[in-house]
């Protein structure tokens, strides 16, 4: 598509549909770049009015006034289910489909801000990947793990033990885990940060699964 027909799409997709009788709420300051990916219904209508009527404005990020979740985003109700505001934004101004397993990202890194501005589409990979670049994501590993079954001690005696002949089975039954657990453990699967072969703690079996 040349410069030229784009402009001109993006001029007939900005018009208001002239077979609707409404023409739907007016946007804030801020979002007449933004185009609706498809012309908006009554039932549209009346749910922007909502998201528009529930978070304050300006050059900046539009912080959710309404109600928030444990993480601090914007949650409102949407076809009989709660909905991350984000989100809503998100299929309105850039066309995100609800039903996908796609994600209303943050560039602000503001989870409350429902500025499609500062919203960008993608996965869960892409998600992570910029949590990560941004020094977001701290990786739970090891004791930190509220789930962790093993101590580190016990993961590199069994380790040794493992080495010295001593079965899978066996492990798990004197640690009072189960097998998989303890495979997954000595064959270094899980507990990456302890490399295969660290020095073993001083290793009376009676410390092991204490």
């Amino acid at each position: 598509m040349g410069k030229s027909q784009l402009n001109e799409f993006s001029a007939l997709v900005s018009q208001p549909d002239r077979n609707n009788q409404h023409e739907g709420p007016r946007a804030p300051t801020g979002t007449e770049g933004l185009l609706h990916l498809r012309p908006p219904t009554p039932t549209d209508s009346k749910l922007l009015q909502r998201f528009h009527a529930k978070h304050t404005t300006g050059q900046g990020c539009w912080e959710w006034m309404g109600y928030k979740d444990n993480h601090g985003y914007g949650c409102m109700w949407f076809q009989g289910h709660t909905e991350r505001a984000a989100r809503v934004a998100a299929m309105f101004y850039l066309g995100l489909d609800l039903n996908s397993k796609l994600f209303a990202c943050h560039h602000c890194d503001n989870p409350g801000c429902v500025n499609p501005q500062h919203l960008f589409i993608g996965t869960a990979k892409d998600n992570s990947d910029d949590a990560k670049r941004k020094g977001r994501l701290v990786v739970q590993k090891g004791e930190s793990c509220h789930y962790h079954k093993l101590t580190e001690e016990e993961v590199l005696i069994a380790r040794t033990l493992h080495r010295q002949g001593w079965k899978i089975a066996d492990l798990a039954r004197v640690a009072n885990v189960t097998p998989c657990c303890v495979s997954l453990a000595v064959r270094g699967l899980t507990w990456k940060h302890l490399a295969v072969g660290s020095p073993t703690p001083p290793m009376p079996t009676e410390n092991f699964g204490s």
